[in-house]
């Protein structure tokens, strides 16, 4: 109750203006100085948009695109509580940045997550192959089963199993 009727207070809904608008330059405030004391702490900051924010958390996550690993950071964040839906834009942004990481673990992830979401934008094949992701690739192939696409999934399959 009292959450509604702060929504419809004005000052609150400036408020929530003012903090939408800089959320970006708060986070990426935090990644830039994360290796000093700073007060800013990603968990509240994503703690903040979850109370917040929990209807424009898609767009809080769009936003931080000038920094890809704090996109992805908070992406996962948002990807990994059981409480949010994420749709295909969100899956295909996920698989994106982490075929795109410089970590090689974010590259070894790629599949399980994949899985985890068991659904299968097409998007997310063309992303997958252009980076060269040859598990994922076939997986998705074969999930997304044409007849081309298995044949695909089968000759991928051999060269990543060495066979």
């Amino acid at each position: 109750m009292a959450q509604l009727l702060a929504d419809k207070d004005p000052s609150f809904l400036e408020f929530k203006s003012i903090v939408y608008d800089k959320i970006e330059d708060l986070v990426l405030f935090y990644a830039l100085f994360s290796n000093f004391q700073v007060i800013i702490d990603p968990e509240k900051t994503k703690n903040l948009i979850y109370t917040y924010f929990k209807d424009e958390e898609k767009a809080v996550i769009l936003k931080l695109g000038r920094k890809p690993d704090v996109q992805l950071q908070f992406l996962e964040k948002i990807v990994h509580s059981s409480k949010s839906f994420i749709d295909d834009e969100l899956i295909e942004l996920h698989i994106k940045l982490l075929c795109e990481s410089p970590d090689e673990e974010h590259h070894k992830r790629v599949l399980p997550e994949l899985e985890a979401y068991g659904r299968y934008p097409p998007a997310c094949l063309e992303i997958v192959k252009a980076h060269k992701m040859k598990e994922a690739w076939a997986f998705l192939e074969e999930k997304l089963g044409s007849a081309n696409g298995i044949l695909v999934a089968i000759d991928l399959r051999f060269e990543v199993e060495g066979l």
